[in-house]
């Protein structure tokens, strides 16, 4: 079960979607802006996504944790994004209905763990005229930055509705945990500014949950799967995959990396270590990917939890 983007999706309006629009892209903005106990949800109508390994091997010796860690009870907000409201009046001008930002990995990264954390930031717009228009630049700053990052996306603004969503991936220079504020600004083609947001950085701690009794025992699990396209960083192809992991063994598992394979083209081995305590759920973990080709291809894309280089885990989902 899938439980993703609909947060901006339902904030714009969004009727009955159509195939093969962004805007139906499950993106995971729900379970951005939903307490953690909606990853246990997600889990536990999710344990069939494992691909069958049945009970994790035992833990191996444990190379590096996953950043700074926390734990949450259940029932607590989620952190790891920080979600950026539509107006609770009525504009009668385009304007910014919601938009979420989120710490990723940067898959392309020699050692994502190290490396600064990729912003990502899915948005969408709202527009009550009868006048079309078309986004086209967004610039993200960090605290005391006047230039910032300038991110070229195309994104059509029809009148009288809303807009798809769109994704970008954002190379910052500062180091995610330092920067204590954020300036969006988004631009139309004429270089017009539509809207400008605040949002609170994203934390990068990854967190867990402990499982609730009721949760039946079993191996470790890949739950609530998401790849989808992703507009940078920088030029090329990019996609993301975001996922979160459940424990619901006895015993502590240690994951040493991840192996994320797309119907063509190479895998690519990502060198992120986690350590699960037994009976508890991750947040979600999301990881920003570049594709070498023409073109993203669509089909079955997986990934998949090593340790010593035995699986302990799989999921596959098609490209959103």
């Amino acid at each position: 079960m899938r439980v993703y983007r609909w947060e901006v999706a339902r904030s714009l309006g969004a009727s009955a979607p159509k195939p093969n629009l962004p805007a139906m892209r499950n993106f995971q903005l729900t379970i951005f802006a939903t307490a953690a106990a909606g990853v246990l949800a997600i889990a536990s109508s999710a344990c069939s996504a494992n691909g069958g390994f049945g009970s994790p091997a035992p833990p191996v010796p444990q190379n590096g944790q996953l950043g700074p860690q926390a734990y949450t009870s259940p029932g607590e907000p989620n952190p790891l994004s920080s979600v950026s409201p539509g107006p609770t009046t009525s504009p009668t001008t385009i304007y910014l209905s919601s938009s979420v930002v989120r710490a990723a990995y940067d898959g392309s990264a020699a050692d994502p763990v190290k490396a600064n954390r990729l912003l990502e930031i899915a948005f969408g717009f709202k527009n009550p005229t009868e006048d079309p228009d078309s986004f086209a630049t967004l610039t993200v700053a960090a605290d005391d930055d006047k230039i910032g990052i300038r991110t070229n996306l195309t994104l059509a603004i029809p009148p009288n509705k809303a807009s798809d969503v769109a994704v970008a991936a954002i190379a910052l220079k500062p180091d995610m945990a330092k920067i204590k504020r954020l300036t969006m600004t988004f631009e139309n083609v004429d270089g017009d500014e539509l809207a400008t947001a605040t949002p609170s950085p994203p934390p990068i701690a990854l967190t867990y949950t402990p499982l609730d009794d009721k949760q039946p025992a079993g191996a470790l699990t890949i739950v609530g799967l998401d790849f989808a396209r992703v507009t940078g960083p920088g030029s090329g192809l990019h996609y993301e995959c975001t996922f979160g992991l459940v424990n619901a063994s006895g015993s502590k598992v240690v994951i040493d990396g991840f192996t994320v394979t797309p119907p063509k083209g190479a895998l690519v081995q990502v060198a992120i270590s986690v350590s699960v305590a037994p009976r508890t759920s991750t947040s979600l973990m999301t990881i920003i990917l570049r594709f070498d080709g023409k073109s993203l291809p669509a089909g079955k894309y997986s990934v998949t939890a090593n340790a010593a280089n035995t699986a302990l885990a799989q999921a596959t989902a098609g490209l959103l």
